[in-house]
């Protein structure tokens, strides 16, 4: 549910972003797209990362190094990478390759050691005394004995994926559903 949270409010960045970018310019379409994505990620990831460190302190206490303004930057510009790429694609493939860009995206920053969504929860829950919460489990599923680079990285690179998917359904829904209706009216 965090993730689903993060991506419910990391879309009305990326989104609008995109869609300035590809409305403000014919010329440079690919680039403003880009841009535009990032800026409305960055805006968006500063203001939940300052949102969340705030409550987090207030409510239990807890400082954290969470993560915000530059994932929101860096998943943000790959959405629009991916939106930009997949011009006239169909819905479908829209969507895959902004979830596979997105995930690139995710990828390359959870190898650099910045926390998303499950590393983030992690920290919190390690800190947070009672916490019930643990990734633990997951991390030895998948090989390691406790949350570490591997599971941090599968966990993040797989939410990069989920968001874009999420994303590009969403902004390929309106074009879809429009040349439907224009397809059907015209018949």
């Amino acid at each position: 549910t965090t993730g689903g949270a993060s991506g419910a409010f990391g879309g009305p960045g990326g989104g609008p972003g995109i869609s300035v970018g590809e409305a403000s310019t014919r010329t440079k379409r690919a680039a403003a797209i880009i841009v535009g994505a990032a800026l409305g990620g960055a805006i968006v990831g500063a203001a939940v990362e300052w949102l969340g460190r705030w409550s987090l302190a207030a409510l239990v206490g807890l400082t954290i190094d969470a993560g915000g303004g530059i994932e929101g930057l860096v998943i943000g510009a790959a959405a629009g990478a991916g939106y930009a790429l997949a011009t006239s694609q169909s819905r479908l493939r829209t969507a895959a390759l902004m979830a596979a860009c997105c995930g690139l995206g995710a990828f390359a920053l959870t190898i650099s050691g910045r926390p998303l969504v499950g590393g983030t929860l992690h920290t919190i829950a390690r800190q947070a005394q009672g916490s019930q919460i643990s990734l633990t489990p997951l991390a030895r599923l998948l090989g390691e004995p406790e949350f570490g680079p591997v599971t941090r990285t599968l966990l993040g690179t797989g939410e990069g994926a989920i968001f874009g998917l999420g994303l590009g359904l969403g902004l390929t829904r309106r074009t879809s559903s429009r040349t439907s209706h224009e397809t059907v009216t015209a018949h």
